[in-house]
């Protein structure tokens, strides 16, 4: 009798093409189940009774080597697996369902994106972004990206102070700068030396004088053409002392009519300074000799030797006195003589030889003859 086997026990039974023999294929089939559950390789694994799969072995397998599927339960089926002494191992990789995830003790733990609340001390090595949540571990050290330092007053500064340590520099009085230590030193707070910590030259837009150099002790340097605003002073002048420098080497600053201050040379000083209306109205009580210019002041009065009077210059004609100030007469024709007339002004007329208006002993005796 020709027959097949089952595929995965390799249970035998007769094939349609053999002689018609019911009950003996029966009792055949049947009597290769019973040798198959009582032989010692299948009692030492695997046992059903009822509803349950049980087996006393110390290893129990459950596979199928042409399977690639293995579904355990149906739906709403709580599955239970070992007991609180025993270890479930997963060779392979565990999927979880979407929406679902691990729990213990019916508290979640783990699903897709998120730790259960109750996590609270992990082992993890590295991390993605994490986008929120606050810090509230250890201290994050300088070789981690942290600072090592955990209070500050306001002011701090932070700075190197080693190639792996951070420290911090306290704030000072008002009006200190940061300056540089220099390569591999610290830096301190302090003033800004002008002679050690600035370079470059500052120019007038910023305040300065745009130069480095001075023309001499004491010297103001300013700038091409300066533009002053507001009142400009400056210590009196000393007129008294004598000048010993040249005029082109001494310079005073004046004003002109376009209001821009520009330099005057001590010869154009000198040379106005005897018509500026504010010398010709000073209390000035002593001057000294004047070589020129021009008296343009009040008449000079007869007791300061002056003719106390504006005299118009007639060509020819006499100074005289009056009772208060002094005249001028009109010019004489040739050949005339001064005649005097007592207390009013003296007279231009002709020398005749007796007739005349003046006699010739009057000519003598007017010369003291």
């Amino acid at each position: 009798m020709s027959s097949g086997s089952t595929s995965h026990y390799s249970l035998s039974y007769p094939l349609s093409t053999d002689p018609v023999n019911v009950a003996g294929d029966i009792k055949s089939l049947a009597d290769d189940i019973d040798l198959f559950f009582t032989t010692p390789a299948f009692i030492n694994n695997l046992a059903i009774d009822g509803g349950s799969l049980i087996t006393d072995a110390v290893t129990a397998n459950l596979f199928n080597t042409n399977a690639t599927t293995l579904n355990i339960g149906g739906a709403a089926t709580a599955i239970n697996i070992g007991n609180s002494a025993g270890q479930t191992n997963f060779a392979g990789d565990v999927n979880v369902a979407t929406g679902k995830g691990y729990e213990v003790n019916n508290v979640s733990v783990l699903n897709s994106t998120t730790l259960g609340p109750t996590v609270v001390n992990s082992s993890l090595t590295s991390l993605g972004t994490i986008n929120t949540g606050t810090w509230n571990a250890t201290t994050i050290a300088v070789n981690k990206g942290g600072t090592g330092i955990t209070s500050y007053t306001t002011g701090d500064i932070v700075y190197a102070s080693g190639s792996t340590t951070l420290s911090k520099l306290s704030d000072v009085a008002i009006g200190n700068t940061l300056i540089s230590g220099g390569v591999g030193a610290a830096p301190t707070w302090g003033k800004v030396g002008l002679t050690t910590h600035v370079s470059g030259t500052l120019s007038v837009a910023n305040g300065g004088t745009g130069v480095t150099a001075s023309t001499g002790t004491g010297s103001v340097v300013l700038s091409a053409s300066p533009t002053f605003t507001g009142t400009v002073t400056m210590a009196t002048l000393d007129l008294t002392t004598a000048e010993t420098a040249t005029a082109a080497t001494r310079y005073f600053i004046d004003t002109g009519s376009d209001g821009v201050l520009r330099p005057k040379t001590l010869a154009n000083v000198k040379a106005e300074i005897v018509t500026t209306a504010a010398v010709n109205s000073a209390a000035a009580t002593t001057v000294g000799t004047i070589t020129s210019g021009t008296w343009n002041a009040t008449d000079i009065s007869l007791a300061a030797g002056g003719t106390n009077a504006s005299l118009s210059a007639v060509n020819g004609g006499v100074v005289y006195s009056t009772s208060t100030a002094m005249a001028i007469t009109s010019s004489g024709t040739l050949g005339q003589v001064l005649t005097s007339n007592g207390a009013s002004a003296p007279t231009w007329e002709n020398a005749t030889g007796g007739g005349g208006t003046i006699g010739l002993e009057s000519v003598l005796m007017f010369a003291g003859m």
